[in-house]
């Protein structure tokens, strides 16, 4: 008698354990999909879900390329500054021990906005996004030929140049409130709805401040396999 009741006890709590993880489930997919063309206009956004999700798929793609050839001149641009000093450690560590990190042939699978907030004077928004890259580290090494000179090997000490990786990760973005997202350029006269950096897309001119566009803050990798 005793060991039936244990059973049933046994079995209740397994039974109330998956429908609290069903029910955990089913609430994150909701938060993943819960930004809607309906919310953007509400916000008074007059861009699309998928002009958002395209632009700043794009700002990340282009922050990790500057990543992988040492563009940190123009990262400062793109990156809170916590971000940025992050970044400028890493260099300098990579720099003492001569490595160089390469990171190329970013394949995107898909871009999500899963996350519109105002928080305090901020606008932030959360990307759910899925890709695969090549990255490795690499460094050079003096040898020696059979003529006996000296020549400049590569060797990787870290990553596959041959295999992709695959990432998924909840990409963060924020920005002071704005009351639109129209600008035209001063200086040629480019127009956009969509302030993903402080210069113009077109002739680089300077249009904003860094406060005013879309800036990289941070990442936090993801394991959620779920179709779009």
């Amino acid at each position: 008698m005793n060991l039936y009741l244990l059973g049933i006890i046994f079995f209740s709590i397994v039974l109330i354990g998956s429908i609290s993880i069903l029910i955990y489930l089913i609430k994150d997919e909701k938060n993943l999909k819960e930004v809607s063309k309906k919310d953007l206009i509400k916000y008074g956004k007059t861009y699309t879900k998928k002009e958002i999700e395209d632009q700043l798929f794009e700002v990340y793609q282009n922050i990790l390329f500057d990543i992988g050839n040492d563009g940190y001149s123009l990262l400062k641009d793109m990156v809170s500054d916590q971000i940025y000093n992050e970044l400028l450690l890493d260099l300098k560590n990579r720099r003492e021990k001569q490595e160089r990190r390469v990171i190329s042939n970013i394949q995107k699978e898909f871009s999500k906005l899963i996350s519109f907030q105002f928080i305090q004077d901020l606008e932030v928004i959360k990307l759910w996004v899925r890709y695969s890259s090549i990255e490795y580290t690499k460094i050079e090494k003096k040898e020696l030929d059979e003529n006996q000179q000296e020549i400049a090997k590569e060797i990787i000490t870290e990553g596959n140049p041959n295999t992709p990786i695959s990432h998924e990760y909840i990409v963060t973005f924020v920005k002071n409130k704005a009351q639109t997202e129209e600008i035209i350029c001063p200086n040629c006269g480019y127009q956009t709805k969509i302030l993903t950096s402080s210069h113009c897309a077109r002739c680089d001119q300077e249009i904003v401040p860094k406060k005013m566009h879309w800036v990289y803050a941070g990442r936090i990798a993801v394991a959620i396999q779920n179709s779009k």
